[in-house]
């Protein structure tokens, strides 16, 4: 593909691919075994020598600048597939419904990974998990951990625990023993979760947090029920 046609979103969509920037993260990728279709280099840089053997070409750093989605765009960006790995055999698995923000998105996913969570499974209708700042903000997860687009139905289907997070239940410090498989379902960041998640839920959980403060931002909320969840026996 051109890279002139790259530079629109759904181009890439529909081609298949997703740009990722900066040496940081495309280094991440390729330790995870992440292939990189092509390289992406500005004529005013030199290359870092990892990068001998890989497809490179080096661009205008106009045409450099057009690839990226930051103010102040980095050396180097990849060009991906736009896949996943399938979610299969879990004990610990995320369900997360009508997630809006990406940068939300990406440090979730982030944070299920550095948990050794068995993998993501987000509803339909949340933001697209290659928007550019998911990718940016999950600092590679995004394309190592197994991730799926999953509707209610299957929630409802699993054979699996299902817990709950919400502003009332029970305290996560009081939670009882789990099955040996659970799934922990987050909300939407504006309006929690849906009717339809509650009625599927097995157990509601919250954070008791003091008085001083309204709520948790919704990653930091999720790191906290996943740590508990995934060490609870």
């Amino acid at each position: 593909m051109k890279t002139s046609k790259l530079t629109k979103k759904n181009n890439q969509v529909s081609s298949g691919v997703a740009i990722v920037e900066g040496e940081r993260l495309i280094r991440q990728l390729l330790d995870n075994n992440v292939e990189i279709i092509k390289l992406y280099s500005r004529e005013s840089d030199s290359l870092p020598m990892w990068t001998n053997g890989l497809n490179i070409e080096v661009l205008s750093d106009k045409n450099f600048s057009a690839l990226c989605s930051t103010k102040t765009p980095q050396n180097l960006v990849a060009l991906v597939t736009r896949n996943t790995s399938p979610i299969e055999n879990y004990e610990t698995l995320l369900y997360l419904d009508r997630i809006s923000d990406p940068g939300n998105l990406g440090t979730i996913l982030r944070t299920a990974l550095a948990l050794d969570i068995d993998g993501v499974a987000i509803s339909p209708d949340s933001c697209d998990i290659f928007n550019p700042k998911v990718i940016r903000s999950s600092l590679g997860a995004l394309f190592a951990l197994p991730i799926e687009i999953k509707p209610y139905s299957w929630l409802a289907e699993q054979k699996a625990q299902k817990i709950l997070a919400d502003l009332h239940g029970t305290s996560i410090y009081d939670l009882p023993p789990l099955s040996e498989k659970k799934i922990l379902i987050m909300g939407s960041e504006a309006s929690g979760p849906s009717e339809k998640i509650k009625q599927i839920a097995d157990i509601t959980i919250t954070i008791p947090i003091s008085e001083k403060m309204e709520s948790l931002n919704l990653a930091i909320a999720t790191g906290i029920c996943l740590s508990h969840i995934k060490g609870n026996k």
